[in-house]
């Protein structure tokens, strides 16, 4: 795994809480580098997600598919300037912490660098180092915020709402990803998020704060 690639998990983490070397060390060790190919299968539908990701590069689809195998976009993964917690982590949370088969399938869009650590390993550090406990409950608070923001999103707001919400909480999405995904993922066709682009002006994403909340 090279250097930057930790450095850019390490320097997340720091957002989150002040990482003393040695407690850096703990975790570090037990990283796991992958790299995918586009098109590449990183977590299959019914397999159990048993590993935290860290996207440290690259574009990720989750999706999942209807009785008629129409599919849906639950989230698009990147790690750019503008991405939130969950864009960065590519990970099925119910799967992970339930032991259920995953109904989400992950798929690369792009070429991807992540790096990884297998579910086991997280128990075993969280157990053993209250600085790694207390960063795992913040990451799954931040989780279920995020999870629970969208379905509420998806529930509750008209389709312009949504958009203008994306617009405001994570513009560089609608730059980093294929327009039918960004369709897909507020619920809406290809056509309407095509009118609304046309009416409703995209911020400057230099003007936007980077978004770990």
């Amino acid at each position: 795994m090279t250097a930057s690639g930790k450095d850019a998990f390490r320097a997340f983490l720091s957002t989150l809480s002040d990482v003393s070397d040695d407690d850096w060390q703990r975790c570090a060790d037990l990283l796991i580098p992958e790299k995918y190919e586009p098109g590449d299968v990183i977590q299959r539908t019914g397999a159990v997600c048993d590993r935290v990701r860290f996207l440290i590069s690259g574009l990720v689809r989750s999706y999942l598919l209807d009785e008629k195998g129409k599919d849906f976009t639950w989230s698009l993964h990147f790690n750019e300037p503008g991405a939130n917690m969950k864009n960065r982590f590519v990970i099925d949370y119910a799967s992970f912490t339930q032991g259920e088969p995953s109904r989400l399938c992950i798929e690369a869009l792009t070429g991807v660098e992540i790096i990884s650590i297998k579910k086991s390993d997280v128990e075993q550090l969280f157990a053993q180092n209250l600085f790694w406990a207390n960063v795992g409950r913040l990451i799954s608070d931040l989780a279920y915020h995020h999870t629970h923001h969208r379905v509420l999103s998806l529930l509750t707001l008209p389709a312009k709402s949504r958009y203008e919400q994306l617009l405001n909480e994570s513009p560089v999405l609608l730059r980093v990803a294929p327009q039918h995904y960004v369709a897909s993922y507020l619920g809406i066709t290809p056509q309407s998020l095509s009118r609304l682009r046309r009416t409703l002006a995209l911020p400057n994403v230099n003007d936007t704060q980077e978004g770990s909340e």
